[in-house]
């Protein structure tokens, strides 16, 4: 049998890419692109599940406890800062409002204590925080404030000097929680 202008010469009954014609290759590259760019899509979307949830896992237990904590040493400070202005104040309105941070200050600190509780890397330094800032607020409530309240400024200080350790045990626990 002779072979012929446009057919099969390997004699397998296939045709090969080769004899295809240009459109009909065409289609073959387009048909392999879209196959390949399909699977690194479908890739690419299972991949960016697992980051996602990879990224949240990231911040459910790392940043957003730092950030707990960091908002309970903010908070802190903000309470005794209420405190100082209470007494510094030259006025009834001005006490008033010194107190109201001391308040809020307090209020936040104990929030934020109990959303990080459970997320706590140590337990034992948290722990640790707690006792001491109760120890803080129990004292400056019934030594130190209603001195401040008074405006005698001597006598605060003398009392309110006293908090220091306690304040010092707080934050340093804080420090050893975030460090864990």
């Amino acid at each position: 049998v002779g072979v012929g202008v446009g057919s099969n010469r390997s004699g397998s009954g296939r045709a090969r890419l080769s004899d295809l014609p240009i459109l009909a290759k065409i289609l073959v590259v387009a048909l392999v692109t879209a196959l390949a760019a399909g699977s690194a899509a479908i890739l690419g979307l299972t991949r960016l599940g697992s980051t996602a949830d990879t990224t949240d896992w990231i911040y459910q237990d790392n940043l957003l406890p730092s950030v707990m904590l960091g908002d309970i040493e903010t908070n802190m400070y903000e309470a005794r800062l209420g405190l100082m202005l209470m007494a510094a104040a030259s006025d009834d309105d001005a006490r008033s409002a010194a107190r109201a941070t001391m308040e809020e200050g307090t209020a936040q600190v104990a929030k934020r204590s109990a959303e990080y509780r459970p997320h706590a890397a140590d337990p034992a330094a948290f722990k640790a925080f707690e006792n001491a800032w109760a120890e803080y607020v129990t004292f400056r409530d019934a030594n130190v404030v209603q001195l401040a309240q008074a405006g005698k400024v001597a006598e605060f200080e003398v009392q309110r000097v006293k908090t220091n350790p306690m304040t010092k045990a707080a934050i340093a626990a804080v420090v050893t929680s975030s460090e864990a």
